[in-house]
C-alpha cells in the first residue's frame, strides 16, 4: 500500500538577486528547469542578496520562491506542483518562468 502526504506551505519566502552580469541571452536558460536544473543552478548562484529588494531599471533579476511548513522546514519543490504568481507587466518584463512557477527571471522596465 502506498501512502501520500500532502503538505501545504505555511510560509513563502521570495528572494531576489541581480543576474545582469551573468545572464547572457534567452537561449542560455532551460525554462523547464526544476530541482538540480533550476535557474539558480544553471546560473551557478550560490548566495542570495540578503533579501534586498532594491531594483534598477534595465537590470535582470532572478526571483525565487522558497516554501516552508509550520515547523520551518523547507519544502522540496518538484515538477508535480505549481506556484501561481502575478507580475505587474508595467514594471517587469518576464524573460523566463520555470515549469512550476517557483523561479522567474525578469528585466526591470522604465515604468
Amino acid at each position: 500500500m502506498t501512502s501520500i502526504n500532502v503538505v501545504e506551505p505555511f510560509r513563502i519566502n521570495l528572494e531576489i538577486i541581480d543576474i545582469t552580469s551573468i545572464y547572457t541571452d534567452k537561449k542560455s536558460i532551460d525554462d523547464k528547469g526544476v530541482g538540480l536544473n533550476s535557474f539558480q543552478n544553471q546560473l551557478k548562484i550560490k548566495e542570495w542578496d540578503n533579501g534586498e529588494w532594491i531594483v534598477v531599471v534595465h537590470k535582470v533579476y532572478l526571483i525565487k520562491a522558497f516554501l516552508f511548513d509550520e515547523n520551518n522546514q523547507k519544502i522540496t519543490l518538484t515538477n508535480n506542483i505549481e506556484i501561481s504568481n502575478q507580475i505587474d507587466m508595467k514594471y517587469f518584463d518576464v524573460l523566463h518562468k520555470n515549469q512550476i512557477g517557483s523561479e522567474v527571471i525578469v528585466k526591470i522596465k522604465n515604468g
